[in-house]
């Protein structure tokens, strides 16, 4: 909303084009990030099975290696980055820049931490299961 009330100066030149592979971006990053989400579950993905089914506590956890998991250790992340980048390409403002920048640096916090959480819970599986995949790119990062 705010980004709406206020005028700003395009970095670029909003062409038709970028619009659309902006929009494109955008929505591949979403659909990602859902169908991850979906995939590890929606109760547990939220934390609400440990309130709403008792059963799934006394679970061993799996680490989970394929799907999207074998191409990046981090799917959901990957779609919120492709959708964090779409955006810029849809509204490429200085204020885009600064929320897609401060995203990054939350995200970048956010994988940090849930990367030593797997290497506590899962050990020497999660460390060469790091070796092998990358986090949120594939094949750089």
């Amino acid at each position: 909303m705010f980004i709406y009330k206020h005028d700003y100066a395009y970095i670029f030149s909003t062409k038709t084009e970028i619009k659309y592979a902006g929009i494109f971006l955008a929505m591949t990053g979403l659909l990602i990030s859902a169908l991850s989400i979906l995939k590890y579950g929606v109760s547990d993905f939220t934390g609400l099975a440990a309130f709403v089914n008792t059963k799934s506590n006394n679970i061993e956890p799996v680490l989970n290696t394929g799907g999207m998991n074998s191409i990046v250790r981090h799917p959901i992340y990957t779609g919120i980055i492709l959708a964090l980048v779409g955006l810029f390409f849809v509204i490429p403002t200085q204020m885009t820049v600064a929320g897609v920048l401060i995203s990054f640096i939350y995200l970048e916090i956010g994988i940090g931490l849930e990367e030593r959480k797997l290497e506590n819970e899962f050990g020497d599986s999660y460390r060469q299961y790091k070796l092998k995949v990358k986090k949120v790119i594939p094949f750089l990062y």
